[in-house]
């Protein structure tokens, strides 16, 4: 009994000191340092919407920070003198992706308690979220602005390593950019938990068995891993979509971060019409139901190359059920990914399960694009950006 009544004090006392704790400010530099240094490690311990917040955006960024360090760390072991086997590799490279993933659904399942009333988001500045990323015991310039916002416009997407130029993020990015979070941007980030939870899901739901690449070298390890992963990709999609229609019903204009096309007020480095907001709402229209099992993904032989070829998979009046891959998945990839395994996925079309319309919308997508020069690369960014 006595220990039940300490453990209740306790708990009492901890809640009490963090509800009457500093409000978390994520807008300086010192701020950002304080507010994360104060975060609870138990997400029980949160009570108020702003510290869920805080919260999210503290253990995304540590959870950024450990990976960086983790990337370096291992560079350094590879190509050090003294040798690692494969199987340790292995090893560590799972137990590592085991942690990511659980610490995504630690963010993701506060995320889902996050409804913001009036004046309750925070006011962020992410340029001045300033860490050591990769262990070094030093700040370099890439890391300086690594969370800084890039500028407006409507550039293709680049991959480039890290720039350790000062004069570069003064040119190409927002350093002063400030986001007042509401419930849009709650959605946003958390549609991103649902797909980064079941990339890894599907990751995890494997293991290297060999390291010669033959058929048996990636066998399945854990098959509701892709149960799950088909879960959350639903609800990603599904979440982006709500995202969508709350970013369009919005009335004010105060430091946006995806801005509806009547909101001028914004530091989205994408800038989006009424155009885009049709589009995406359109695939997702398509996407949804397909990754629900509800239709079926009927290739068209007229689309020619790689999708045309899809075509001959399934007989006619038949079409691909997604969810077969996700509930049936092949133990050794790298062998049963063939013509046989996927005519396994096909199911007759009816009523119940109509064809879907993304294959032509797909089509129809990539005909207006192939006359934009750079229309496949900024497809990328508007993807990576928007989900």
């Amino acid at each position: 009994m006595r220990i039940l009544a300490a453990t209740a004090l306790l708990f009492s006392l901890s809640t009490t000191a963090l509800a009457g704790a500093a409000e978390p400010d994520l807008a300086s530099a010192d701020g950002f340092a304080a507010t994360c240094g104060a975060m609870p490690r138990e997400a029980s311990q949160l009570t108020t919407m702003r510290q869920r917040q805080a919260f999210a955006i503290c253990r995304d960024v540590a959870l950024v920070q450990d990976i960086t360090t983790f990337i370096a760390m291992a560079r350094k072991t590879l190509e050090g003198k003294e040798k690692i086997s494969d199987a340790e590799i292995n090893q560590q490279l799972r137990a590592k992706l085991s942690c990511v993933r659980d610490e995504l659904r630690t963010v993701r399942l506060v995320l889902e308690k996050v409804k913001l009333g009036k004046n309750e988001g925070l006011l962020i500045v992410p340029a001045n979220w300033t860490l050591d990323l990769d262990g070094n015991a030093s700040i370099e310039t890439w890391e300086r602005y690594f969370f800084a916002i890039p500028k407006r416009g409507k550039r293709p997407f680049q991959f480039r390593m890290p720039n350790n130029e000062p004069s570069y993020y003064q040119d190409e990015y927002q350093l002063d950019a400030s986001v007042r979070i509401d419930q849009s941007d709650i959605l946003w980030t958390l549609s991103y938990h649902y797909f980064a939870e079941a990339l890894l899901e599907t990751v995890l739901s494997y293991t290297i068995t060999r390291q010669n690449l033959t058929g048996h070298a990636i066998e399945l390890f854990d098959p509701s891993g892709m149960k799950r992963a088909n879960r959350l990709m639903v609800r990603g999609f599904q979440t982006s979509e709500a995202m969508r229609r709350a970013v369009l019903a919005e009335k004010d204009d105060d430091h946006e971060w995806i801005a509806n096309p009547t909101q001028v007020n914004t530091v989205f480095p994408l800038p989006l019409d009424a155009a885009d907001f049709k589009v995406w709402g359109t695939a997702l229209g398509f996407v949804i139901p397909l990754f629900e099992g509800k239709t079926l993904l009927q290739p068209d032989a007229k689309a020619g190359g790689l999708l045309g070829s899809a075509s001959r998979i399934c007989p006619a009046g038949q079409g691909l059920n997604v969810t077969h891959f996700y509930n049936n998945p092949p133990r050794y990839p790298l062998e049963q990914l063939n013509m046989q395994y996927l005519s396994s996925m096909c199911q007759q079309i009816d009523k119940a399960h109509p064809a879907s319309g993304l294959f032509a919308f797909m089509l129809d997508y990539g005909r207006r694009a192939e006359s934009q020069q750079g229309a496949g690369m900024l497809f990328l960014r508007h993807l990576l950006w928007v989900n």
